[in-house]
């Protein structure tokens, strides 16, 4: 009988251990796709600064470091420091995903910034983009910061 008892425990375990190291085919969750329309903080008339800018992998923030951007409700964006403005066009939509288009046409360093982002993150303080540009392989970053003083 102590066999028998021994010969079924062996075997409810060896029946639990492969059940219990079954393939898991679920697949991990996609990102949200944010849709709608950009901020309306983005141009309350405050102004914003470039909290991180990698461009094909390298950190290029420090370049932007001392800029104060104004975007305004018909589509302009201005890049100002102490001695340089910059200025440009913004756009954005939202039908199937929200991206902003920021446009600084021959503008120093701030042609970098020239690309359709993809809005990955927004609040009325942050906005974080993504673009990756035919030929590159590495994804570029830009988070704007809402300059809380006005």
């Amino acid at each position: 009988m102590r066999t028998l008892i021994k010969l079924a425990f062996f075997a409810a375990t060896v029946g639990l251990g492969f059940t219990a190291c079954t393939k898991d085919n679920s697949t991990a969750p996609q990102p949200t796709t944010i849709t709608g329309n950009i901020t309306p903080s983005l141009t309350d008339g405050g102004t914003w600064r470039v909290g991180f800018f990698s461009d094909n992998g390298l950190n290029k923030t420090s370049a932007y470091q001392d800029f104060v951007l104004t975007f305004s409700k018909t589509g302009n964006v201005m890049a100002t420091n102490t001695y340089t403005t910059y200025s440009g066009t913004w756009s954005s939509k939202g039908t199937d995903r929200l991206t902003l288009t920021i446009d600084f046409v021959n503008q120093g360093a701030f042609t970098d910034l020239t690309h359709e982002w993809l809005v990955l993150q927004q609040a009325d303080t942050q906005i974080s983009l993504s673009n990756i540009s035919k030929g590159k392989t590495e994804v570029d970053y830009l988070t704007l910061n809402k300059n809380l003083i006005k």
